[in-house]
């Protein structure tokens, strides 16, 4: 009988143990091909057409109609608002790259290191606080309409996930991922984003501007800087570490960034309830994702009360530089009929009425009660 006290008795167990490892290895493997398999006979029927990626169909166009029927906005394009991967300015692609998929050229649609570090993250966090999803993953998440965070919608991601790195090159899935991507406002696609925030096209944009770009992926509509300036250019600040870390820029040059943050360009044209119009764009993707085809929305916005909203906020601020107001105007169903987020919407997007977040006292009860 084997003594104990030699210290090599309980090393056979574990020998044998890894032997039989070892001997399960080929079928263990034969094994999940199999149910791979056998999961994508199942659910491939049920995944988009995937021809309709490679059109350049002009973005769907949106149209919001006041409760008197006239034209509010119209957000979209009526031409052609796809662009190439070599059409988008190289720093806006390598933000979107360190932030959202480090590892996007060297793995097949699924990061495991990724997936591995965020669960670690979000277990820790004792909630959601990191996402594993590969840059891959997330456009076959856009291909999705419906929000459904059901096991057999992951599987359908993840098996067209891998279905798009076999059959595209890395280019084409984040040039397809650039052209589909929602970020706020609206605006679906980086070029449509440049255009809103910056005035300029994607080709255009610079180090700063990238950043605040890629920063909203993390949450388009709470971190639009149509929403909040200071807080998207906090981001931004996020994403330039992030592109140091990854070698992508230097430390300097994301000092000289973070000291010339991107600034919003004028809004164009004299678009009445342009707090509102974004109010309700953002309100639109969340409910509903992304249009494909063109929307006519009919809201509730009194155009006459608005005018007189905004000639109010004028009035009573005008010698008053330094302040700011906001104001809702509901029918005794609830129904907005105006809504006035700040006194310039041309100069400052940031919508109070909906984000600011105030309180607004005890003196406020009577009107309300």
């Amino acid at each position: 009988m084997a003594k104990r006290s030699n210290g090599k008795a309980p090393a056979k167990p574990r020998r044998g143990l890894l032997r039989r490892l070892v001997r399960l290895l080929p079928a263990l493997l034969v094994a999940s091909l199999v149910v791979w398999v056998g999961l994508f006979v199942a659910y491939a029927p049920e995944l988009p057409d995937t021809d309709a990626l490679f059109n350049d169909a002009r973005q769907a166009r949106v149209t919001l109609i006041a409760a008197d029927g006239t034209v509010l906005a119209e957000r979209g394009s009526s031409g052609t608002a796809f662009v190439q991967l070599g059409e988008v300015s190289p720093v806006l692609r390598d933000a979107v790259i360190a932030t959202e998929d480090r590892r996007f050229y060297s793995h097949f649609g699924l990061d495991v290191r990724g997936t591995l570090r965020a669960l670690v993250s979000n277990l820790r966090a004792g909630g959601v606080v990191a996402g594993g999803s590969t840059l891959t993953q997330q456009l076959a998440k856009n291909l999705f309409l419906t929000p459904d965070r059901s096991l057999r919608r992951k599987i359908q991601e993840l098996i067209l996930a891998f279905w798009l790195e076999a059959r595209l090159s890395k280019d084409e899935i984040l040039e397809l991922y650039l052209n589909r991507v929602y970020l706020g406002a609206g605006a679906y696609g980086v070029e449509a984003a440049a255009q809103r925030y910056f005035g300029k096209p994607a080709a255009r944009v610079d180090l700063a501007e990238a950043a605040l770009l890629a920063g909203l992926l993390q949450a388009p509509s709470r971190l639009a800087p149509t929403v909040d300036l200071d807080r998207a250019n906090r981001r931004a600040s996020t994403v330039l570490r992030l592109m140091v870390e990854t070698g992508k820029i230097t430390a300097e040059e994301a000092a000289s960034a973070r000291a010339a943050p991107a600034r919003l360009a004028p809004a164009g044209g004299s678009e009445l309830a342009g707090h509102f119009v974004d109010w309700v764009l953002d309100g639109l993707t969340e409910h509903l994702g992304k249009p494909e085809t063109d929307w006519v929305v009919r809201t509730t916005l009194d155009p006459r009360l608005q005018r007189v909203a905004e000639a109010a906020v004028a009035d009573q601020l005008r010698d008053q530089p330094g302040i700011e107001a906001a104001v809702v105007l509901l029918d005794a169903n609830g129904a907005i009929r105006a809504m006035v987020g700040g006194r310039a919407y041309r100069r400052d997007r940031f919508n109070r009425a909906s984000a600011g977040h105030r309180q607004p006292g005890s003196a406020f009860k009577p009107f309300v009660y």
